[in-house]
């Protein structure tokens, strides 16, 4: 298996939620004081939610549509994404009722739906990048993070190379042009930023049951 490919499912983007909640609940001292016995069920919920009901969608999806599961052509996306999009903010439901001390985590969590969403409504008429959308609200919400309890430089930066090595792999691979590339990464980091700084997102008004 190549270099490209590794990165390409390493940082796929139905691991970023979870990957984004563990980078922050074990970096940054505050949400892992609040969150210390709430950390197993926040992670069971988002496996279940944002990995592994996206993943069986996209298989099943395959399968019975005889599709690839790689889903390279833009129409092939948009039904297991908009499973995904529901699942995410069913996953959104089950959160709301275990963080309950703070509203950061849960209003990340909402800009990275509203991110995704925004994503999803431009590939109804275009092809973007996927990985680079996420890798881009990934690197908003370090930047975030760092101005509102700081010691987070490093990690951005970090995330910034990985950002790169994701658009190289997806080039290499063919996956996408560098029109999507640039689309997918600067309008995650963008919407991801003024949604973050602009909203409290948890003001909205959700059923649950």
């Amino acid at each position: 298996m190549s270099f490209s490919k590794i990165a390409s499912y390493i940082f796929h983007p139905v691991f970023m939620p979870i990957s984004i909640f563990f980078l922050l609940i074990s970096r940054v001292e505050y949400f892992d004081y609040i969150f210390a016995f709430h950390c197993r069920y926040i992670y069971i919920i988002l496996f279940i939610f944002t990995v592994c009901i996206p993943i069986c969608v996209t298989l099943l999806f395959s399968f019975f549509l005889k599709k690839s599961i790689y889903l390279e052509n833009r129409k092939d996306r948009i039904l297991p994404y908009f499973f995904s999009l529901i699942s995410v903010l069913v996953g959104y439901v089950f959160l709301s009722k275990i963080i309950t001390l703070d509203t950061v985590l849960l209003n990340i969590y909402l800009s990275l739906f509203f991110t995704l969403l925004f994503a999803f409504l431009i590939t109804l008429y275009w092809k973007t990048s996927l990985h680079m959308t996420s890798i881009g609200s990934a690197v908003a919400i370090c930047i975030y993070i760092n101005i509102v309890f700081g010691d987070f430089f490093w990690t951005t930066i970090y995330c910034i190379i990985i950002s790169g090595i994701v658009g190289y792999a997806r080039i290499n691979l063919r996956s996408h042009n560098i029109n999507q590339l640039l689309f997918g990464f600067f309008s995650g980091l963008i919407l991801e930023m003024f949604l973050l700084f602009n909203y409290n997102l948890t003001t909205l008004k959700i059923s649950t049951f």
